[in-house]
């Protein structure tokens, strides 16, 4: 599938792909070096495969279906202060909607940084904001200067995806959605 895609992208035969992981384990681009950068990301549940490419460095992608029964102890444990207390603030028809809202932030942030859970989720805040994006808090772990984009979308009843991508100086986002 990300081979097919890729070849969307970039004027590659879809068998000519090689990829490589980074130390962390996050897969990336090995061969042909493509005139324009491109990086991509996979997630997926039983129920839905995603998968982000971006013409610009670090995207990450994530999708989660299910909320655990023990969210609130999860949240706890794993989220920032800002983020337990946004969670906290929501009804309790609502904070499971939240907790997800905030996970597939969180992993598609850490999967575009490429550093996976070795960055602890607890030591940076992504605030979602009221036009489905978010809001990447001065506690997260980049350089300064840095630009992201976050955007999180409701596939499905109990299914959010979210989309983290580092923006090039000067660049605006420009998301498309494609289902298949």
């Amino acid at each position: 599938m990300i081979r097919q895609l890729l070849s969307r992208y970039a004027n590659v035969p879809p068998k000519r792909w090689r990829f490589a992981a980074n130390a962390f384990g996050r897969p990336r681009i090995a061969a042909p070096r493509p005139a324009q950068p491109l990086d991509f990301n996979l997630s997926h549940t039983s129920e839905h495969i995603v998968c982000a490419v971006a013409a610009v460095s670090d995207v990450g992608i994530d999708v989660e279906s299910r909320v655990p029964d023990e969210f609130l102890a999860i949240a706890r444990q794993f989220f920032s202060p800002s983020e337990r207390r946004w969670l906290n603030d929501a009804d309790a028809q609502e904070s499971r909607d939240c907790f997800l809202t905030l996970w597939t932030l969180k992993e598609a942030y850490i999967k575009a940084l490429g550093t996976g859970l070795s960055t602890p989720l607890d030591a940076f805040s992504v605030l979602p904001d009221k036009n489905d994006g978010a809001l990447l808090l001065d506690d997260a772990p980049r350089p300064s200067g840095q630009r992201w984009y976050f955007k999180h979308w409701r596939l499905a009843a109990d299914c959010r995806m979210a989309i983290a991508v580092r923006l090039p100086e000067g660049r605006a986002p420009d998301v498309t959605i494609r289902r298949f």
